[in-house]
């Protein structure tokens, strides 16, 4: 009797990881309410919308992925039937390429009755169809350029929204190639009327107790951003959601797409870093195309070589005497020597000239028996790229 209770178990164990089910989840009112844990469900043979998968009453054949973040690094590794598996280089999976479903059920709260709401999926990748109970809401397709970088997106009617029952959020994504899923950074189901003002970081109380809770901006975590959004909802969505995670400001530059020469870009990038500083936040800006900053891409040198930076790059090594080399760093050579050592300081009046081999990359000399310091000293240009 012990043994078949035990069996029972193991078997009803298995069938619920097999067929995960999804508590209902209550949103919070805040940004980011919809990360965390989906359900997820790959749909090689592209059935799912003809069988409504969409739908609040289909529940089997899912498993739990967490959003944002791709499925790939979540163990779907599955290759569509009848395709090859496709390693990528030496990372632990294979992609999986084709369409899956996520779903997220969850109840909205109460304040929310009779408002209209608005999905923030950040970027998806790379195509979607979004359904909120079980009616289209929004999509984007192939018909867009590049779809991967448009951030999504979409309202949801009041008319649509359950109030006295549970929500279904439902997205169709098709994955072309390379990593597929939720990007976000950031995904979130607000009323609309959140989107018409963005938060501002509030000046931190008098005490040291005040301070830690609510940390001035510039005592906060900075978010390094290389390009900002193009589009202005976009730059303010990122604005709200860095707000809500805490950051304190802002460290950017002029998108590196057609680097300080697109009147776009510029105006882009003044929109943005005047929209996040009115909101409080605290901002460094500063050029960081390529090392050493102030190259600005290579456009500092355009029509000007001469204003190349340049250094000087040192070998050196202790010889006892006899036959000696040394390897030479790049550039052009100012001292190729080898100075006599004692008690740890070089005499530089008794130098002893090295013979440079060029094209084997080292210095040569024949030396007396004792101690000496090997110097080579070139003149070399500061590549972009060098730290």
């Amino acid at each position: 009797m012990c043994r078949i209770a035990t069996l029972a178990a193991a078997l009803l164990m298995v069938s619920s990881a097999s067929c995960p089910t999804q508590s209902h989840r209550t949103l919070a009112d805040d940004w980011g309410n919809l990360e965390g844990t989906w359900l997820f469900r790959t749909d090689p043979e592209e059935r799912g919308e003809k069988e409504g998968w969409h739908r609040l009453d289909t529940e089997s054949g899912w498993r739990v992925l967490t959003a944002p973040g791709n499925w790939e690094a979540q163990g779907v590794t599955e290759a569509r039937p009848g395709a090859a598996p496709k390693p990528k280089g030496n990372l632990p999976w294979t992609d999986y390429d084709g369409v899956a479903w996520y779903r997220l059920v969850f109840t909205v709260p109460a304040d929310w009755r009779g408002k209209d709401l608005v999905l923030n999926l950040g970027s998806v990748d790379d195509e979607d169809r979004t359904f909120f109970n079980g009616e289209l809401v929004g999509s984007t397709t192939g018909s867009v350029p590049n779809p991967v970088r448009v951030t999504r997106r979409y309202k949801v009617p009041r008319s649509l929204v359950r109030h006295d029952g549970p929500n279904v959020l439902a997205i169709r994504v098709l994955d072309h190639g390379g990593p597929g899923g939720l990007m976000g950074p950031s995904l979130s189901c607000l009323p609309e009327e959140r989107y018409t003002t963005l938060p501002r970081i509030t000046p931190a109380g008098p005490t040291l107790e005040d301070r830690f809770a609510n940390p001035p901006a510039a005592n906060r975590i900075l978010k390094i951003i290389h390009g900002w959004p193009d589009d202005e909802a976009a730059q303010d969505d990122l604005i709200r959601q860095l707000i809500g995670q805490g950051f304190g400001g802002v460290v950017c530059n002029v998108s590196f797409e057609d680097y300080l020469r697109s009147e776009q870009r510029w105006r882009s990038f003044i929109r943005a870093v005047r929209t996040a500083h009115s909101s409080g936040m605290a901002m460094w800006l500063y050029d960081e195309r390529g090392y050493p900053s102030g190259t600005a891409g290579g456009l500092t040198l355009q029509g000007h070589p001469e204003f190349q930076a340049r250094g000087l790059l040192v070998a050196d090594a202790v010889s006892e005497g006899g036959e000696a080399e040394l390897g030479m760093p790049p550039g052009r050579v100012l001292l190729a020597a080898a100075f006599p050592e004692r008690d740890g300081i070089s005499d530089v009046k008794r130098q002893v000239a090295l013979t440079v081999d060029a094209s084997a990359g080292v210095a040569r000399g024949k030396l007396p028996p004792g101690r000496w310091r090997l110097v080579i000293v070139c003149d070399s240009p500061l590549f972009e790229g060098t730290h």
